[in-house]
């Protein structure tokens, strides 16, 4: 049984942390690996987005104050992307896993948007842009297999 006491306990992602925050925070999802898992969180594409949403917080670090557009834009659509998987993966019928994979899959895709978006601009350094660009294409390919 998953122990929901414990995972509430734990602090929400701040979109300002630091860097080195934020890779503790990693470390600290990699704890909560050790823990019994609900079944989508043993989903690949799950734990890929929720490493995304865990870079979404270094990148949105790096936007300059004035932009919350972009910053807001990406939290939320990363977001969607965890919590539709996560959803999908819990209703029975074929259907309906698709439909949430498909909106998550939509989400993705506005990320990789966003991202360039940022890129063009230069509100968002190389490193981190490719990062991001890699883990969306990954969460992007699993989805389209797990919608077939």
């Amino acid at each position: 049984m998953v122990d929901f006491d414990l995972l509430c306990k734990s602090k929400p992602v701040a979109v300002s942390m630091s860097r080195a925050h934020a890779r503790a925070r990693l470390k600290e999802t990699s704890k909560m690996n050790q823990l019994p898992q609900i079944h989508h969180e043993k989903l690949e594409v799950y734990q890929k987005a929720i490493k995304f949403l865990i870079l979404v917080t270094s990148i949105n670090k790096e936007v300059p104050r004035g932009n919350s557009e972009f910053k807001d834009q990406l939290k939320r659509a990363s977001l969607s992307i965890v919590l539709n998987i996560a959803e999908g993966y819990g209703k029975y019928h074929n259907r309906d896993k698709v439909r949430f994979y498909q909106i998550a899959k939509g989400s993705a895709h506005e990320c990789a948007a966003v991202l360039d978006c940022l890129k063009v601009v230069g509100f968002i350094e190389g490193k981190n842009y490719q990062k991001g660009k890699k883990l969306i294409y990954d969460v992007v390919c699993m989805l389209v297999r797990l919608c077939q």
